[in-house]
């Protein structure tokens, strides 16, 4: 899995052709001010993980305002976090301290834009809100993340907390429950409609008994609930004779547009991030692995790639399999760096 925690604080950035500086012990004052940077970041991440729109999904739902409120206020610490940060690299003259700038920089205005979308939200929807305050959570997460990195790496300090590993782990393990619903819904093509709606409404009932399911989006969730609902109800009305054709294709489409929409989870940067890493680093190691043990490897990025998925399931050749493991690192945008692997590797050992 995709880690930072080894990451190296010292030498070359391979990716960007700067270093962190190194510098000799500092005098108090330099130490605080790192103590009060690193203590505002953790402020700020804590309530970040404290955001739960879960919890307005019961019914009777909760008062949605403590929600937004909760959500402002992290965003507010972000922002402070952030801005610590811009402060502490401003006048340092080196490559890398505006790399870190421009991290803290970049975060902010993601979060002063989340923090807007929080402003149009009408309280009295429930669900719309439920949908905003999630979404917050991950942005700031990820704005905090990305910063947090960097800086550690120019102070010269181990990350502060290790919450991003969570988030890999569960992006992981939701893409695995997705993958599971898309190949469920291969088998719904058949020419019997109803045995089609069937298998449908059991995928569904099926990822909504997985454990990742606490993880899925709001959206989809609330869509998964819908989409269950009315087929029971026209799987019951059929088992009494009243047969809604029109009724039961209807809801199978919109099955169908949700199972792809579902795909789109790819799209996380964490995602995209762990398996850069995995794809190079068996690029890399390629001939000391064999074939067997690089489609082992491979298990790590199921359902990132349908000929890689393809190729797993039905086998390929051992040049065909390193052909495919190149378009898909290309279409991730090439190889990861250094940097990146090693911590992963540190992260396995």
């Amino acid at each position: 899995m995709l880690d930072v925690s080894g990451l190296p604080v010292t030498g070359r950035d391979e990716e960007h052709g700067s270093s962190p500086p190194s510098a000799p012990a500092e005098p108090t004052q330099e130490l605080e001010a790192r103590t009060r940077c690193l203590e505002i970041f953790g402020a700020a991440v804590q309530a970040a993980l404290a955001i739960d729109a879960r919890r307005l999904e019961g019914d009777p739902a909760p008062p949605c305002e403590p929600f937004l409120a909760g959500a402002r206020e992290a965003l507010c610490l972000g922002r402070e976090a952030l801005g610590v940060v811009l402060e502490r690299v401003e006048g340092m003259d080196s490559a890398f301290a505006e790399r870190v700038g421009d991290a803290a920089f970049m975060g902010r205005f993601a979060l002063k834009q989340l923090d807007g979308e929080l402003e149009q939200v009408p309280s009295s929807e429930r669900w719309e809100v439920a949908r905003r305050v999630d979404k917050t959570r991950r942005g700031l997460l990820r704005s905090l993340r990305n910063a947090e990195v960097l800086m550690c790496r120019l102070f010269d300090l181990p990350p502060l907390s290790t919450y991003h590993y969570d988030e890999v782990a569960v992006a992981l393990e939701t893409r695995a429950a997705y993958h599971s619903l898309q190949r469920g819904a291969a088998r719904t093509h058949g020419p019997d409609l109803w045995e089609n709606l069937r298998v449908a409404s059991n995928s569904l009932a099926k990822l909504a008994g997985r454990d990742a399911y606490q993880a899925l989006r709001i959206y989809d969730r609330r869509t998964l609930h819908e989409l269950r609902r009315r087929m029971r109800e026209l799987i019951t009305a059929h088992s009494r004779g009243e047969k809604d054709a029109q009724g039961a294709s209807w809801v199978l489409g919109e099955y169908h547009n949700f199972v792809e929409i579902a795909q789109e989870v790819n799209k996380r940067p964490e995602l995209i991030e762990h398996d850069r890493v995995v794809l190079t680093r068996l690029q890399r190691d390629w001939q000391e692995l064999g074939y067997a043990s690089v489609k082992k490897e491979l298990r790590q990025v199921r359902g990132r790639d349908s000929r890689l998925d393809q190729a797993l399931e039905c086998g390929v050749s051992a040049e065909a399999l390193e052909t495919i493991i190149e378009d898909s690192l290309q279409a991730l945008g090439g190889k990861a760096s250094a940097h990146w692997v090693a911590a992963a590797e540190m992260r396995s050992a």
